[in-house]
């Protein structure tokens, strides 16, 4: 890869989370002046452990974005992290009906559902996912890989490919799709989940949800050491690039002068000059002036929804014993 011209200028991250460590490392490696700044005792967020066991995200999807954001750095992510690539993509179960396995390879996981819902139901399944795997592809580049979607962008995307239209689904629900998709209810919940990874509902989420099947049809590893080991080895380079992390430093006001940022005021009173200031933490936040008046107009929306959540996690060890 080329070198990255030199940079210069200081950046404060509000949050040491994947978002603000992913944020970090290619200022950093820019050379960008890096300062993370996290409340807890480590970064990494929801990538995190209690008592020695993950208690956030178990498993990594989509590959590609983590090995491009080391690639961006001049590192390889196989260089800084163990990938266990898992054979069985979910294990999904029901009372009276027992369990159905899905796989990376799409053939064996039509088998699969043939197996336990009938010809019928692998028919529908390969139908389904094939329409995920078009919106997949036609959404990557113009939404999900974009700092900045723009719809006008979007628009020209979709008028270059027709067939999407159809595909979106547009004006239905995922619930209306899926039980357009399958005769099996037990297939229409469980795809009805990718609603649920946003904290959303099947009957009030948009059909075009229906591609994050795609994102895990692709692939699942998991992370030796758990997943906080990757948060762990992006803070590592950061901090071998000559980026800045402090933890349980919790950031009280954002600091203004002359229309634009000018550092931040920390809960032990410290003040701490910025050219830019990123933040990776709830909106909400900003919108409720938890970090300063001069906040509170940003994300004004959020306080007025009620709040969704996706799930509640339990996290416990255990020894083993015979």
């Amino acid at each position: 890869m080329k070198k990255p011209r030199h940079c210069s200028g200081r950046v404060i991250v509000i949050g040491g989370g994947i978002g603000g460590l992913a944020t970090a490392l290619p200022l950093v490696h820019r050379g960008f002046d890096v300062t993370i700044l996290e409340q807890q005792a480590v970064p990494g967020g929801k990538m995190r452990q209690v008592n020695g066991v993950d208690a956030g995200p178990t498993v990594l999807t989509m590959l590609d974005v983590f090995q491009d954001l080391f690639a961006d750095a001049g590192e390889s992510l196989t260089d800084h992290v163990h990938l266990v690539p898992q054979e069985i993509l979910a294990r999904h179960w029901w009372q009276d009906s027992g369990p159905l396995d899905l796989f990376p390879d799409q053939e064996r996981s039509a088998d699969a559902i043939g197996e336990f819902a009938g010809t019928a139901a692998k028919t529908e399944f390969l139908t389904f996912s094939k329409r995920a795997a078009r919106l997949f592809d036609g959404f990557s580049e113009p939404m999900m890989r974009q700092a900045e979607p723009s719809l006008t962008a979007l628009t020209s995307h979709v008028m270059r490919h027709p067939a999407l239209i159809r595909d979106m689904g547009l004006g239905q629900t995922l619930k209306r799709l899926l039980t357009r998709s399958f005769t099996d209810p037990r297939l229409r919940q469980l795809f009805g989940r990718y609603a649920t990874y946003v904290g959303g509902s099947p009957d009030r989420s948009p059909a075009l949800l229906s591609l994050i099947w795609e994102a895990e049809a692709r692939g699942v590893w998991c992370v030796k050491g758990g997943m906080s080991a990757l948060a762990k080895a992006i803070a590592l380079l950061i901090e071998a690039k000559g980026g800045v992390i402090r933890t349980q430093t919790k950031v009280e006001k954002i600091n203004t002068a002359l229309g634009g940022v000018s550092g931040v005021r920390l809960a032990s009173g410290e003040a701490l000059y910025a050219d830019q200031i990123v933040f990776n933490g709830d909106p909400r936040a900003l919108a409720l002036g938890l970090l300063g008046d001069t906040t509170n107009q940003v994300a004004t929306i959020t306080t007025k929804r009620a709040r969704s959540h996706s799930a509640n996690v339990w996290s416990f060890s255990a020894t083993p014993s015979d």
